[in-house]
């Protein structure tokens, strides 16, 4: 069974929602655009319909990614990644704030 829902992260035990996170989007094939930050490229001139539906497939997964991110936390914390365009961004910033401490430190 796939939950359709991730985990949510409240700012406590970052490592143990870490691990959930990742394996749920392992499983909705999202990972890559969190681990690191896919560039997608313009579609060539005179593209294929399989160049055209590459990309747009690559556009609207690093979207969900982040939306994805963003799904995951509580308010509190997403006000403070809402400003980061990728998901690399967001999941690097909670990692540098809540990685090896239960209590969020100060910005």
């Amino acid at each position: 069974m796939v939950e359709s829902k991730p985990p949510m992260f409240n700012g406590k035990n970052f490592l143990i929602w870490a691990i959930k996170m990742e394996y749920f989007m392992r499983g909705c094939f999202l990972w890559d655009y969190v681990e690191r930050d896919i560039t997608i490229n313009n579609v060539p001139p005179n593209p294929t319909l399989a160049q055209i539906k590459l990309h747009e497939e690559a556009v609207v997964n690093k979207a969900r990614t982040l939306s994805c991110l963003h799904s995951a936390v509580i308010e509190e914390l997403f006000m403070m990644i809402i400003t980061w365009k990728t998901a690399n961004e967001a999941w690097d910033k909670l990692a540098a704030e809540f990685k090896g401490d239960d209590r969020p430190k100060n910005m």
